[in-house]
């Protein structure tokens, strides 16, 4: 008597922090608001803070600009995230959805 095989399941690896936003897997809204408002938007406040908290303590400018451009990177990825999720949304979702998101990284940015 032959022995069937045995069939197992292909097991997906889990993917990590950034590839699951990258690729679509977390939710729009909990991306936009758990992710870039509240979440991001503490990061670029901490990181504005320990740049000014460096420049009264008479560290060099340089320094104080890379501690503050510091989440930068962070902010474009989580931008270009929503970005391209909206544009599953209808066309005037997706607008408005592009037009906060834009925004939100200018005053993260500049301010």
């Amino acid at each position: 008597m032959t022995r069937l095989p045995i069939i197992r399941p292909v097991v997906r690896p889990k993917r990590g922090f950034f590839a699951r936003r990258w690729h679509g897997e977390i939710d729009l809204g909990t991306l936009f608001w758990r992710d870039t408002i509240l979440v991001a938007t503490a990061i670029n406040v901490a990181f504005a803070v320990a740049s000014l908290l460096l420049l009264a303590a008479g560290l060099h400018a340089a320094l104080v600009f890379v501690v503050y451009v510091l989440p930068v990177p962070y902010n474009l990825f989580l931008f270009s995230c929503i970005w391209r999720q909206a544009g599953d949304l209808g066309s005037f979702a997706a607008m408005a959805t592009r037009c906060a998101v834009l925004g939100w990284l200018a005053l993260s940015i500049l301010l």
